[in-house]
């Protein structure tokens, strides 16, 4: 098998970030395949084509897992939510690796279809079963298909951003908290140690 880098092969996956492969999302996939630790039939989303582009780029064969895959690939599809009986618990919100839900808690939500990515992941999460997939038509050629990828993997990258920048402010906001308690507790402290020497000396004061 050639040598080719995480970011060519990541190039050829559809970026659904659904980890039907196993994996956690499209590019750790890539890392696996380029160390050489996983086959390259295990994109559903991808199907034949991604399958056929993999093996071309990685110079490995691909006939025999061909008819396997036709069988296994996963229809391009979309969440929709039945919002009749969604209680906007937001459960699917945080599932959504690209942020193609919108709403807010005990409201109702929405999918964003042209952001959707099929992935799936919203549906376990949610307490109500009201998420279902809807087939959607394939794009058309190569082109389509690396928009919606690139589309997807902005969308990707742009929630993880959001998400570790959220998770600093919020050490950085306890951290700053902990620091007050603790300043706030430093002075009580030396607060009640000067009313206590200054009571010593009135006593003292008074016996003289």
């Amino acid at each position: 098998m050639k040598k080719i880098s995480v970011q060519v092969i990541d190039q050829c996956l559809p970026q659904t970030q659904c980890g039907l492969c196993e994996y956690e999302g499209c590019k750790p996939y890539a890392e696996a395949i380029s160390l050489g630790e996983a086959n390259i039939n295990k994109c559903l989303p991808g199907g034949i084509r991604v399958l056929e582009q993999l093996g071309t780029l990685l110079d490995k064969e691909t006939e025999h897992l061909i008819e396997d895959m036709r069988l296994k690939q996963k229809a391009p599809s979309v969440a929709v939510i039945d919002e009749q009986l969604c209680i906007g618990c937001v459960k699917c919100i945080a599932a959504c690796p690209v942020d193609a839900i919108i709403g807010t808690g005990k409201k109702m939500h929405t999918v964003l279809a042209a952001d959707c990515t099929g992935c799936e992941l919203c549906i376990e999460p949610c307490p109500m079963d009201c998420i279902s997939m809807q087939l959607v038509d394939k794009p058309d050629t190569e082109i389509e298909w690396q928009a919606f990828a690139a589309h997807a993997k902005k969308n990707y990258i742009r929630k993880k951003e959001r998400i570790a920048a959220q998770t600093h402010n919020s050490r950085q906001t306890h951290k700053q908290q902990v620091q007050a308690n603790t300043s706030s507790e430093e002075a009580a402290k030396l607060a009640k140690q000067a009313y206590i020497k200054a009571a010593l000396e009135r006593v003292k004061k008074g016996r003289s």
